[in-house]
């Protein structure tokens, strides 16, 4: 009778506990719906972006949205690959097999306030202060051969077509950028306003470097090496390739990847959502605090993990071999594991448990708890090696 008492206020004391928790974050931590809110389509990538980035014909004519006549000026200019805007025009970059040419279109009070100069290789695209409101008006169409870098400090909008570039860093401090075409981009930073929107990226190593609210979407075979966000933007991948990345995140917003990734670390405060849709590796190492959540799927042999204040990590989903998890203050995470599993929960935090329970060793204090959930609900098999990540080469223009 003693033994039934006691059983009948533990589950009592338990079911207590976890709906406290769930209150906490007002959601069934054991439901993990992150997943949708990965991007599977550039949808909503292009806004903003005019009739001649949509068409896809570099050459096609456009019919100005204005009654003042336009004028229509060639520039002469010299061999350049680099490109910096500063200024409310809009910039047209098509892809030219022959010599670098510019055209400026618009009315003629905005073209000649419109400012071209050279310098070494590098072509930048200014206006006169106290500019004609017409400038807004302007468009700057450039054929350029190859593209090394581009950097958007104007208000208006760049956008490029069809362009071939074996090397290529894209910046904007104010604008959007559109880019179009065979790309091997080896870096994105956008510390402005506006967002980068790059269609058929191809490249082994990128580094992306956001702060601002200006989002960062890529598209194509992207070997993203290194994540490092500040602020309140949104970063998309799609067709992610990477043996080895790395998050480092504040501020808000989500990162949101979708492909196949080595994740190796990820460090992440404020209120971020991050989530990564498939990663392979051998290690993963994962601090969150405050009110991060992080949402991951794949395979790992050794994942650690270290979760402060609200944070919650959503990783029934990664098979891990061995997991390490330590919950503090008020966090929760959401564990899978099918040889090791050491959990520790202070505080009033949680871990819940998808695996045999054989292999779980758990360590509470303060209204810490280690919950093993129903074997049942497990998405990975028990007791299974995992093999080594093989991840799909690498696809760069002119191979093969």
């Amino acid at each position: 009778m003693k033994l039934f008492i006691f059983l009948t206020a533990l589950l009592l004391t338990l079911t207590s506990c976890s709906s406290q928790r769930e209150a906490k974050f007002n959601f069934d931590l054991s439901e993990e719906t992150w997943m949708s809110q990965v991007q599977t389509a550039p949808i909503g990538w292009t806004r903003n972006a005019d009739a001649w980035f949509l068409s896809g014909d570099a050459h096609i004519v456009e019919m100005p949205p204005y009654a003042t006549p336009i004028n229509a000026t060639r520039i002469n200019a010299g061999f350049f690959n680099n490109i910096v805007s500063t200024g409310d025009f809009r910039v047209q970059i098509y892809s030219s097999p022959a010599a670098n040419s510019i055209y400026i279109y618009g009315p003629a009070a905005g073209v000649r306030d419109t400012l071209i100069t050279t310098k070494g290789h590098t072509l930048y695209l200014t206006q006169r202060p106290k500019a004609s409101p017409t400038i807004r008006n302007v468009i700057i169409r450039i054929g350029v051969n190859q593209l090394n870098r581009l950097v958007q400090q104007g208000r208006g909008v760049v956008e490029g077509m069809r362009l071939d570039s074996s090397c290529l860093s894209v910046t904007s401090t104010a604008g959007s950028i559109y880019l179009d075409g065979h790309l091997n981009v080896t870096s994105i930073r956008n510390y402005g306003f506006g967002q980068i929107s790059i269609f058929g990226a191809n490249t082994p190593r990128l580094d992306i470097a956001t702060m601002n609210r200006g989002a960062v979407n890529v598209i194509g075979n992207i070997g993203v090496r290194t994540i490092v966000h500040h602020g309140c933007n949104n970063i998309n991948i799609i067709g992610a390739n990477s043996d080895g990345l790395r998050i480092l995140a504040d501020g808000t917003g989500t990162i949101g990847i979708n492909g196949t990734v080595n994740l190796c670390e990820v460090n992440a405060k404020g209120s971020m959502r991050i989530f990564v849709l498939k990663t392979l590796g051998a290690r993963l190492h994962v601090r969150v605090d405050e009110n991060v959540c992080i949402g991951l799927a794949g395979a790992v042999h050794n994942f650690y993990v270290d979760a402060y204040h609200r944070a919650f990590v959503a990783a029934s989903r990664l098979c891990s071999d061995n997991a390490y998890v330590n919950a503090h203050d008020s966090a929760h995470v959401n564990v899978s594991a099918s040889q090791e599993m050491f959990a520790t929960a202070d505080g009033s935090s949680s871990v819940y448990f998808y695996g045999p329970p054989s292999v779980l060793s758990r360590f509470t204090s303060d209204s810490g708890f280690v919950m093993q959930m129903c074997s049942g609900k497990s998405f990975c098999a028990a007791a299974v090696a995992l093999p080594p990540p093989v991840l799909p080469p690498l696809m760069l223009k002119g191979a093969g």
